[in-house]
């Protein structure tokens, strides 16, 4: 991909709705079936490249070569994702700004396209992605790129309605458990998909690792969870590792037997028999309490053992949930939060955060923000003392959506496969 390329030596051919500068740079607006956008996450080189760190579309420079404009986007797209569109329509031509600072017209051609991006060859930049229009505000790209993916979503919905064309229904959200570590963890990192697959009628559940029956934080939990529609608390009844008195007479978390704490996660799993199970990322979220990075050490172990017949035999019969999605927080979001936060005077703690490159899993909860925010101010206690949901209480709206409105997550597959390879992949 040329990102200054060089004007070429005939005019390029027109494409409707140009203005009197003529393009010499072409991109593709790919979307599929479902109304989602292919989104290419450049190579972070400030100087080197055209919008380093950030995400665009898949294009680039004409080349001397290159017959029309047609030909140098399909060429890029082959060149960068080994990427082959059957259909590839001039939607219009936007002005973005080049490296100089000057005016850059960019014709674009719009094309769809249902496939894995996790299956292309990706040859330049950091991956490729999927995204609804709606979250898009949420990633580091362009104002015109946003615009413009914004402006043929619209189209697209206007087109669909006035055809008659019937969406096709969405596939239905699987059951899920959620393990955390305390309550509120719930609500404040899976809450919006809690709530989202519990009113589309999947079965939802959340275990607590720490807090015993009976103390105030375990009857706030049985509030929130009511909420989210997510079952009564199903509590493990460890300490948290800094309020011994959570559970009087009996061991914090992170002091229990690992084998003993991976048997009661087995035993509900086994019980609740979901298909997905949400933990804390392997650095225990945003802010590394220990207690969140033992729940996702445990609750890895356990979902693999809970489809184990041999393992922990008096948990119930063995059943294999097909997927463990890590909740956390990528870089990019965390920096646009915590700047937003910072200039608020508000207290804003050292993020820990994942690579925008693990990220499989972006969930837009916008629809579900209100549960999830009145299940986050459940925990009262929290928001007195001024914990994490006393934060979010002292927000403005906007900043609230900012902070909550998205979730994410690292997928990890756990289904059986068939072993087929002879040698270790890089």
């Amino acid at each position: 991909m040329t990102d200054q390329p060089p004007r070429p030596p005939e005019a390029p051919v027109p494409v409707p709705g140009s203005p009197a500068a003529e393009p010499v740079n072409a991109s593709a607006l790919v979307r599929n079936d479902a109304g989602q956008y292919l989104m290419h996450l450049r190579d972070h080189l400030p100087g080197l490249i055209w919008e380093p760190g950030a995400w665009s579309l898949l294009g680039g420079g004409r080349e001397p070569e290159d017959r029309s404009l047609e030909e140098t986007v399909r060429r890029e797209l082959l060149e960068e994702a080994g990427l082959d569109l059957p259909v590839l329509e001039p939607y219009a031509v936007e002005i973005a700004t080049g490296t100089d600072s000057a005016p850059v017209p960019v014709a674009v051609y719009s094309g769809r396209w249902n496939g894995d991006p996790e299956q292309l060859t990706l040859t330049e930049g950091v991956m490729l992605r999927w995204f609804a229009p709606e979250v898009l505000h949420r990633l580091r790209l362009s104002r015109s790129t946003l615009d413009l993916v914004l402006r043929h979503a619209a189209e697209a919905r206007g087109a669909s309605s006035s055809t008659g064309e019937a969406a096709a229904p969405p596939p239905p959200l699987p059951s899920v458990l959620a393990v955390h570590a305390h309550p509120d963890d719930e609500s404040l990192f899976s809450g919006g998909v809690l709530a989202r697959h519990a009113a589309a009628g999947a079965r939802t559940a959340v275990v607590t690792a720490t807090w015993a029956e009976g103390t105030h934080r375990a009857e706030e939990l049985a509030r929130a969870l009511e909420i989210l529609g997510a079952g009564p608390p199903r509590l493990l009844g460890y300490a948290d590792a800094k309020v011994p008195e959570s559970a009087p007479g009996r061991p914090r978390f992170l002091d229990a037997p690992l084998d003993e704490a991976v048997g009661a996660v087995v035993a509900h799993i086994r019980a609740v028999r979901p298909q997905v199970v949400i933990a804390p990322d392997p650095y225990g979220g945003m802010t590394g309490h220990p207690d969140h990075v033992h729940a996702h050490r445990v609750t890895a172990l356990a979902v693999r053992a809970s489809g184990l017949a041999r393992l922990h035999p008096e948990a119930g019969a063995p059943w294999q949930p097909s997927a463990l999605y890590l909740a956390t927080h990528p870089r990019s979001a965390a920096e646009v939060v915590g700047a937003r936060l910072g200039r608020r005077g508000l207290p804003v703690d050292a993020f820990l955060v994942s690579d925008d490159a693990w990220i499989t899993t972006t969930v837009d909860v916008t629809p579900w923000l209100p549960r999830k925010l009145a299940a986050i101010l459940a925990h009262r206690s929290e928001v007195v003392r001024g914990a994490a949901p006393g934060r979010i209480a002292a927000l403005s709206p906007d900043d609230r959506h900012l902070a909550l409105s998205t979730e994410w997550y690292i997928r990890r597959d756990l289904a059986l496969r068939s072993a087929t390879d002879t040698a270790l992949r890089a």
